[in-house]
């Protein structure tokens, strides 16, 4: 199957993403990013986490 030649369109989707219009999309990064947006992911999950555990203690 890699003898066979490539088209157009299936080069320019593999180059171009999908298009954003939604708000929650549009400050997603490209999606070749995937493993930086998990890793600042984790470290946003981690900082919630700590400032909540912070609240309680203060609440107690």
């Amino acid at each position: 199957s890699s003898s066979r030649p490539q088209k157009k369109a299936t080069a320019h989707h593999r180059k171009t993403g999908p298009r954003k219009t939604k708000p929650w999309d549009v400050r997603r990064g490209p999606r070749y990013c995937r493993q930086s947006f998990l890793s600042s992911g984790a470290s946003l999950r981690h900082d919630s986490r700590s400032t909540i555990s912070r609240e309680w203690v203060r609440g107690i």
